[in-house]
C-alpha cells in the first residue's frame, strides 16, 4: 500500500476551448428575467439585454446550460454528479466542469461588446495510471476514490454573486467509469492512461483509491489535499501499479 500523491506543476497546462455549437446560459440582474440558451461561434456569442437594464445591473454566463434555460438567476443550480462517467479514449471533457463569468450590462443601447473571463468553482483531477514496464500488460476496467468531508454535490448563486457549493449528504464517493469505444485500448503500460475527475475545492482527508483490472484490484489509502487555491485548477494524481 502506497500514499497518494498530488502536485501541481505549472508548466503542465490544460487548455480549454469552445468549439462552435456550444451552448451556455445567460441572465441579467434585471428584476424577472430569466436565463436564456446561446450558442458560441468563433469564441463569442449574443446576448439580448432587456431594454429597462441600467448601469447597476449584471450579466451572468453560466455552462454548461444543463437544465438551467428559463431559470431565474436564483434557481440556477451546475451539479457534480456522481457517478461521473469519463471515455478514456478522448481528452478531457469540458462540458463536465462548470464555471461562470460575471460583467457590467453596457451603458449604451444597441450592439455593445462585452469581454467575459470565466472562474472555475471547482478542481480538476487527472489520475495517470502506468505500469512498471517489465510488469504485465494490464487492461483497466474502473477506477474508484473516496474521501472526506464531501465530492459531489451543486452550486447556486449566493448574495454576494459568487457560487456556493451546497454538498449531498447521501453519498461522499464517486466512482469513475472507464467508458471506451470499439477502437480504444485501455490496455496499462508504461506509457499510462489518464482518468479525470470534477471535485469541489475543498481539504479532502481520508482519500482513497481502488483501481481494478483484469488482474487484479490496486489500492492507495490515506491521502489528503487541499484544493482550495483559486490559481489552480488542475491536479495531477500519479498511481504506478506493480
Amino acid at each position: 500500500v502506497t500514499k497518494t500523491t498530488i502536485d501541481y506543476e505549472g508548466s503542465d497546462v490544460s487548455h480549454l476551448a469552445w468549439s462552435s455549437g456550444d451552448k451556455l446560459g445567460y441572465v441579467t440582474t434585471v428584476a424577472g428575467d430569466r436565463v436564456q440558451a446561446a450558442s458560441v461561434n468563433s469564441n463569442s456569442f449574443f446576448a439580448e439585454i432587456p431594454a429597462f437594464s441600467s448601469e447597476e445591473d449584471s450579466i451572468y454566463v453560466i455552462y454548461p446550460l444543463g437544465e438551467n434555460e428559463g431559470r431565474l438567476l436564483s434557481e440556477i443550480r451546475l451539479q457534480l454528479s456522481n457517478p461521473a462517467v469519463q471515455n478514456v479514449s478522448l481528452p478531457f471533457d469540458g462540458s463536465c466542469y462548470p464555471m461562470y463569468a460575471k460583467a457590467a450590462v453596457p451603458a449604451s443601447s444597441g450592439n455593445a461588446a462585452i469581454n467575459v473571463s470565466f472562474e472555475f468553482p471547482a478542481a480538476i483531477l487527472r489520475f495517470s495510471l502506468s505500469a512498471e514496464e517489465s510488469a504485465e500488460i494490464l487492461n483497466a476496467q474502473a477506477l474508484e476514490f473516496s474521501g472526506s468531508p464531501y465530492m459531489t454535490g451543486e452550486y447556486s448563486f449566493g448574495s454576494s454573486g459568487s457560487l456556493v457549493f451546497t454538498p449531498s449528504q447521501e453519498n461522499a464517493s464517486q466512482k469513475i467509469q472507464f467508458a471506451a469505444n470499439e477502437e480504444a485500448d485501455l490496455a496499462v503500460g508504461p506509457d499510462g492512461l489518464y482518468v479525470y475527475a470534477v471535485v469541489p475545492r475543498t481539504e479532502i482527508s481520508d482519500f482513497d483509491v481502488k483501481v481494478t483490472t483484469d488482474v487484479a484490484d490496486f489500492s492507495f489509502t490515506g491521502g489528503s489535499m487541499d484544493l482550495r487555491r483559486k490559481d489552480r485548477s488542475l491536479w495531477r494524481i500519479s498511481l504506478k501499479l506493480t
